[in-house]
Formats: C-alpha cells, sequence, structure tokens
C-alpha cells in the first residue's frame, strides 16, 4: 500500500515550491490546512484525505474539537463524545509526566495568556511551582489561584503590580466559583491521565464538544487541551502523522 496521501488533481507544496498530488505520510507530523472553496468542497477534501489515512493507518487516532455546529462529525467514525459537564470529561489546568523545565516554562507561558495575568506574573508562578515540583500541584485549579495569591503577597514586587495582579487572582477565582462544572472540569486527576487523551493515544477516534460553552470557556478549554497533548506526546521521535 502507498505511503503517501493523495490530496487532489494540483496542490502546491510551499515547501518545496513545486506543483504536487500525493504527499508523504511524514510529511504529516505538522498540520494540513484545508481553506477557501464552498465548504462542500471543503468537506469533500477532508474526507478524502481522512479514507486514506484509515486505509494506511487504520489504528491512527482522531481528536475532534467541536466548536460550532457541525453536521459533518460522521466523516471522523467517532468512538467516542464527550460533552460540556459530563463527569467523565477532566481537562485538567496542569497534565504532564514529569515537571521538567520545558513543561513548567509552557505552564507558566500558558496560565499568563489564559487569565491575562502580567507577564512578570511568570516568575511568581515559576517560584510557586518549583515549590510544588516534589509535592504536586493542587488538584483544585481556586486552589492554585489562591497559593499564587498568597505567594505573591507574602513576596510582593512593587506595590501596583502586587495590587494589580491580587485583583486578578480574585477575578479569575470569581469566575470558577460561580461556574462549579468548569471548576470540576479543570482538576487534576489523582491518577493517570484524562480518559479523552488516554483514548486518543490508543487509537480511537474521540470528540470533545464545546458547543454549549462560551467563548471564553472555548478559550480556556482548548488552550488546556493543546498543552496536554502538547506535554504528552512525543512529536519530533514519533514515526507517525499526528
Amino acid at each position: 500500500m502507498s505511503n503517501k496521501i493523495n490530496l487532489g488533481m494540483e496542490v502546491y507544496d510551499f515547501s518545496g515550491g513545486k506543483v504536487t498530488e500525493n504527499i508523504s505520510l511524514n510529511n504529516f507530523k505538522g498540520n494540513l490546512l484545508i481553506s477557501g472553496g464552498a465548504r462542500n468542497e471543503r468537506t469533500a477534501l477532508l474526507s478524502h484525505v481522512l479514507n486514506q489515512f484509515y486505509a494506511r493507518l487504520p489504528d491512527i487516532g482522531v481528536l475532534l474539537i467541536k466548536l460550532g455546529s457541525n453536521e459533518d462529525t460522521y466523516l471522523y467514525h467517532l468512538d467516542k463524545v464527550y460533552e460540556y459537564g459530563d463527569s467523565d470529561l477532566i481537562i485538567p489546568y496542569y497534565t504532564g509526566l514529569r515537571f521538567t523545565d520545558l513543561i513548567r516554562e509552557r505552564f507558566m507561558n500558558y496560565l499568563n495568556a489564559a487569565f491575562g495575568f502580567h507577564y512578570e506574573m511568570k516568575w511568581v508562578i515559576s517560584n510557586l511551582s518549583l515549590k510544588c515540583k516534589s509535592a504536586g500541584l493542587p488538584s483544585s485549579i481556586v486552589d492554585f489561584l489562591e497559593d499564587l495569591k498568597r505567594c505573591l503577597i507574602k513576596h510582593p514586587y512593587d506595590e501596583e503590580f502586587t495590587e494589580s495582579n491580587v485583583k486578578s487572582f480574585e477575578k479569575t477565582i470569581e469566575i470558577f466559583q460561580e461556574d462549579p462544572v468548569l471548576e470540576s472540569m479543570l482538576s487534576i486527576p489523582l491518577m493517570g491521565i484524562p480518559e479523552w487523551l488516554d483514548l486518543w493515544r490508543k487509537g480511537k477516534k474521540v470528540c470533545i464538544d464545546l458547543t454549549k460553552c462560551s467563548i471564553y470557556q472555548q478559550k480556556l478549554l482548548v488552550t488546556l487541551i493543546t498543552q496536554a497533548i502538547n506535554n504528552y506526546i512525543d512529536h519530533n521521535n514519533s514515526d507517525n502523522p499526528i
């Protein structure tokens, strides 16, 4: 069986600067952007590509993050669908096998981005995460934010910076306290990795349906899903496309 994926009659390959229609499987370790044309044309090309993947790599995992109304989920041959609020859908605020320097750096950066903290807050997060390295991070995102707030108050920077960021923590904590479903979903499981991630790693076709979420919830959860994948999957040393 061919180790190439056919993308249609004529596709421009930006990396090689040539027109091609068959791409090696090894070139799919990054991303494939399907854009332009009518929706039914994009769907047809997506279906064409997916069917080839299923034929050549029947054990390949699929993770579909559903953000809007989408009638094309049948293309993915889904084994499991999670909806926002399901008790078995856990998207932890931290996911990782080991708290390495690289993972801690990612952790600091995405927390700053997700919650809109000042850039300098990464050093406060770094100091706290170093203390948590052996004992482990708190299971609850609210407990972690409370710890950050206490850490900043105990070791303040300048008065304006400290006051501004303490208010940011309090505002973020309020969001979770008013949305217990979201708070519970972000909890770190006591053992193992999230079920959806484990199924996907084992070659299952999984959908996480976030269509009922607000834009804020979607942005936060997609960020956490991406971080979980980055921390658990070794893209560089994998021979399979992702």
